[in-house]
């Protein structure tokens, strides 16, 4: 609420707003799959859906900490060069497309988990207590597990790399603070479903196999949120943001901040970038090697080379001996059969007669 009464910063803070409603949407989502648990099995994939969306804003407002004021295009990759710039050992020039990629993929996995975990479902072949390979709930625990340590990894690699350019107070804490909320609904729900399945859980008359796949996880998903709530208040404060540290910012109209963070138009963007970005990424050169990059910054003359090599090659020319050049393609002189007698020993001339032999 904070937040949308000091939205001075739009560009920053519709993400921080996206993060920080991460454990509303889940005490609600929790909350209407315990009230109805023939409606659960279709309304609880959507919290994780939310929480892909929600470490998508994290990953945009790193850009924007990184690069502030750059615009949703080319201008976003501003920090990821001066990244690549300033990094202490050479790297392929494609690590940031594989980023951005890495992260964005995880809404588009969620997004495919959904409609298979809803078909499956009503199909009767998800059956959430069992991790066989012929029910759909093994192949979507797999496949959100693999997309969610993917993206966090490439989040974490990201941060690494642009910690000297993100002058922001408690980065690492914002990203563990939205991670503990979607692993802990995860390794929840691995945690219930493997205890079903090993039968250390039985259902019986007061606790039934709804209580056990919806009511408990929802109840102590709903407690959890509570604690993540505080941290958020702590990890996202809205003080930077308060008239006394921009007071030549006036911030927004109440509702406009709200429509302005609810808007999910760069989410959806940054998705249908994926495209072009794989694509260029395998086109993009190898960045110049150091040998190559100081040659590169060497001024060039008329032919090209630069004035060192050159004067050096002036150099070596100005010592070495000149030459007449019609000297020494001079063409040997052309040799008469007359001429070749004289210069070679004990052989005549064929206009003269040979004596006769002595007897």
């Amino acid at each position: 609420m904070q937040h949308l009464r000091r939205y001075r910063v739009a560009k920053e803070q519709r993400h921080i707003v996206k993060v920080v409603f991460t454990p509303v949407a889940f005490t609600i989502i929790a909350v209407a799959a315990m009230s109805n648990y023939h409606v659960a099995p279709y309304i609880a994939p959507l919290g994780e859906l939310y929480a892909a969306f929600a470490l998508v804003a994290l990953f945009l407002l790193y850009i924007q900490f990184a690069a502030p004021g750059a615009d949703f295009g080319e201008d976003m990759f501003v920090a990821l060069v001066k990244a690549v710039e300033k990094g202490r050992k050479r790297d392929k020039a494609t690590w940031p497309m594989t980023t951005w990629v890495a992260v964005f993929q995880l809404p588009v996995a969620e997004l495919i988990c959904l409609v298979v975990e809803i078909a499956t479902e009503a199909t009767g072949r998800f059956c959430p207590s069992s991790m066989r390979p012929r029910f759909g709930n093994f192949w979507v625990t797999l496949i959100r597990t693999v997309a969610v340590i993917t993206c966090f990894v490439s989040i974490i690699h990201f941060y690494g790399r642009m910690r000297s350019l993100m002058k922001v107070r408690r980065a690492v804490t914002k990203l563990f603070t939205l991670k503990g909320v979607v692993f802990i609904g995860l390794i929840q729900n691995l945690v219930f479903t493997t205890l079903l399945t090993q039968e250390v859980l039985v259902p019986d008359d007061r606790l039934t196999y709804g209580d056990w796949t919806f009511g408990v996880p929802g109840a102590l998903l709903c407690a959890e949120m509570v604690i993540f709530s505080l941290v958020n208040w702590y990890a996202f404060s809205s003080s930077e943001y308060s008239s006394k540290v921009r007071r030549q910012e006036q911030p927004r109209n109440f509702f406009a901040a709200i429509i302005d963070a609810m808007n999910p138009l760069d989410l959806f963007l940054g998705i249908i970038r994926i495209v072009g970005l794989c694509g260029a990424a395998r086109r993009a050169p190898r960045p110049p090697g150091p040998r190559q990059q100081r040659y590169q910054n060497l001024p060039s003359d008329w032919s090209g080379a630069p004035q060192e090599v050159s004067a050096l090659r002036g150099q070596q020319e100005a010592a070495e001996p000149s030459y007449d050049h019609h000297e020494m393609y001079t063409p040997a002189p052309a040799y008469s059969a007359d001429d070749e007698a004289h210069l070679i020993p004990g052989r005549r001339s064929p206009d003269v007669e040979s004596p006769p032999p002595q007897r």
